[in-house]
Formats: structure tokens, sequence, C-alpha cells
């Protein structure tokens, strides 16, 4: 039988394609792997805020908002390491849950 319904607002970040001729692995980039369940109200602000400082700071990757928590991989070039403590730092603004990872 099908799984009974539940109205959930999502909103996704664009995947952001890395620039042609790039290549990405451990030896160029730090990844994060990250996720928290926990109440996000505002699902949209929360999304256009992690698109925006991705984009302006050329972090890549993948991250999922949903009212029940968020989930991503993200990587920047190992010499903008402070780039993914300043994420893990806009994160922890928008979603208070993820402020204790590591």
């Amino acid at each position: 039988p099908p799984l009974p319904s539940r109205q959930t607002r999502r909103a996704r970040m664009t995947d952001a394609p890395a620039p042609a001729g790039d290549v990405i692995d451990a030896h160029t980039h730090d990844v994060v792997l990250f996720y928290a369940y926990t109440p996000i109200k505002d699902t949209e602000r929360v999304a256009a805020t992690l698109r925006h400082f991705c984009s302006t700071f050329g972090v890549l990757g993948r991250v999922l908002v949903a009212t029940e928590g968020v989930n991503g991989t993200v990587c920047a070039v190992n010499d903008d390491e402070n780039n993914l403590d300043a994420f893990k730092r806009t994160l922890a603004a928008c979603v208070p849950a993820t402020a204790t990872m590591p």
C-alpha cells in the first residue's frame, strides 16, 4: 500500500557545476558532509542564504533544505579552507542545530 501523504516544504540549492576544465578531487578540494534533523520553518530563506554564500565564495556542492532538517555535501579549494569554516558559521546562523558540528 502507498505511504500516507505528508505535505513537506522543501527548498533545494541549485547544484553548482565545476568550472570547465577544473578537476575536483581530494588533492585539490576539502569536502564537508553534514546533516541535522531539526525543524526548519523558512526553508526558502535558508536555501537562499546558503545559495548566495556558495555562489559568492566559490563553494560547490548540493544542500537539501526541508522542514525536517538539512543535508548536504559541499567543497572548496584547499587554499580556501576559511570558506568552509565561513560556510559552517553561515549554516549555523541559519540552522542553529548545526552549530555543534565539528
